[in-house]
């Protein structure tokens, strides 16, 4: 029988500078695939094996969200001894940073070789009734991981267009590293994956039940599978992530047709909605981060250990990261285009300890509780579908870009704008950015949001100007030694 162990040595040696390691995994700590994935509960458990990974402080337990990519998006005071100054300054030949990088890639491409490897033991339990639930949330994270390399690793399309080679797409349980796709060929074959994906999740229990329900039947043994469908690749996240990738693809018309189908599908059961006044509580028990507008979110258990040292304690401390708020982040949040009735500036301390993360002791081994919403870290929210919806409609109808921002604005707390005749779409695509900087500090969505416009970054009182050399991840050694490529 083969070893998950073994198995995944050669792919992992591929993204990883420290190889050797794997080489000590050994005996009980090794799963036999051929046991392991002879039945739905062996697929629920590997199942939950990827998104405990992609919850590890390395991805978006910390670095793709607050840490690495927030310190390159500008959002924190970061000085010259600081631990992310390096990544501050884009020094992307530092170790640290290297180091960083390393775990995002070999952890990333190493959770899609375990979906490529479950998928290919699926036939085991084609006869089970959760047979396509679990085909369909390893299809879509395959789709949304990829997706996600591509953004950080792949070339900015908007200067070299949609034919230079981005990075490796892998559909199988590969013997041998992958040439690298085209941009063009890549983002197809993310929407491909998340097409099949939507099929096959098109009885979702998200649909009827909602994303935080349990949908186990009292008297029948439990099934993580219908338990918080919030927090497991769904339905309405497939749908939100072909928006996402219709974005990317620079396909405007798809990106409003699928917007608005979600619109339209999400409307009906409510579970995911935009936040109202009587969701703005100052309370410790408040959930800052709006959960309820999560399409999806991954439950981070260690999220209070990951941020040990980060949001609380002596500014001067080398791992403290601070809102640069005077002089900076205030001309956003509360003037221009903001204002001090901003529900992000009344409930995120920005000028002061950022507390949108804040946690509060409870047991963490109840997903009962009605605490859990402070462990659920976002991926794709429902404010980043009216974002898209804006900026796809500004080039042929401004008064719809104009109603979708309103709408979140709205529900942000903030005045609207005015329409067709008080505003142009130039002065909107500002208003569009002004938005996504208030509305994503924390998420680890900036930075790559500003490479995909090959927009500059703001800094307090600068611009870095875009480039390639601020813009494009460096591969990993390992991956063009063991992976070379012909350009």
């Amino acid at each position: 029988m083969k070893k998950i162990g073994l198995l995944i040595l050669f792919f992992l040696c591929l993204g990883s500078s420290s190889c050797d390691k794997w080489l000590d995994v050994r005996s009980k700590d090794e799963i036999y695939v051929d046991d392991a994935l002879k039945d739905r509960i062996g697929f629920v458990k590997a199942l939950a094996g990827i998104y405990l990974q992609l919850a590890e402080p390395g991805l978006y337990g910390r670095e793709l969200k607050f840490g690495m990519l927030d310190v390159m998006a500008g959002y924190w005071i970061i000085d010259s001894q600081h631990d992310y100054y390096a990544e501050n300054q884009f020094d992307f030949q530092n170790l640290a940073f290297q180091q960083k990088r390393d775990v995002i890639w070999s952890k990333m491409y190493s959770a899609i070789y375990q979906c490529n490897m479950m998928l290919s033991y699926l036939d085991n339990i084609r006869t089970d009734v959760n047979y396509n639930l679990i085909k369909g949330e390893l299809v879509g994270l395959r789709a949304y991981i990829h997706l996600e390399i591509f953004k950080l690793f792949g070339p900015v399309t908007l200067l070299k267009g949609m034919n230079t080679p981005a990075v490796p797409y892998y559909s199988t349980v590969a013997k041998e590293p992958a040439k690298f796709s085209t941009s063009q060929d890549f983002l197809y074959k993310v929407e491909e994956d998340l097409l099949e994906a939507k099929s096959l999740l098109r009885e979702d229990p998200i649909i009827i039940n909602g994303k935080v329900n349990d949908g186990n039947v009292e008297g029948q043994p439990y099934n993580a599978l219908l338990d918080r469908r919030g927090i497991r690749m769904n339905y309405y996240a497939v749908m939100a992530l072909l928006v996402r990738q219709a974005q990317w693809a620079g396909d405007k018309p798809k990106a409003i047709q699928r917007g608005e189908e979600l619109l339209t599908q999400i409307s009906f059961n409510k579970s995911i909605r935009l936040i109202e006044d009587e969701d703005i509580l100052l309370d410790e028990q408040a959930d800052r981060r709006w959960t309820i507008e999560n399409i999806w979110g991954i439950y981070v258990k260690d999220l209070k250990k990951n941020m040990d040292g980060i949001f609380e304690g002596d500014l001067y401390v080398s791992t403290i990261l601070m809102p640069d708020f005077r002089d900076f982040l205030a001309n956003i949040y509360t003037q221009g285009s903001g204002s001090i009735s901003d529900y992000r500036y009344k409930m995120w301390g920005l000028n002061e300890y950022f507390v949108k993360f804040r946690t509060v002791e409870f047991d963490e081994k109840s997903t009962k509780s009605a605490n859990v919403h402070f462990f659920e870290m976002q991926l794709i929210n429902l404010p980043e579908i009216y974002l898209i919806l804006a900026e796809s409609y500004l080039d042929q109808n401004i008064d719809q870009a104009v109603k979708y921002l309103n709408t979140l604005r709205t529900h942000r707390g903030l005045p609207k704008l005015a329409g067709k005749i008080g505003i142009t779409a130039l002065a909107l695509q500002d208003y569009i950015m002004d938005e996504v900087r208030r509305e994503y500090i924390g998420e680890g969505y900036l930075y790559t949001y500003y490479k995909r416009l090959f927009h500059p970054i703001y800094r307090n009182g600068y611009s870095i100007a875009a480039s390639e050399a601020i813009f494009l991840f460096p591969l990993p050694t390992d991956e063009k030694l063991l992976n070379p490529q012909e350009f």
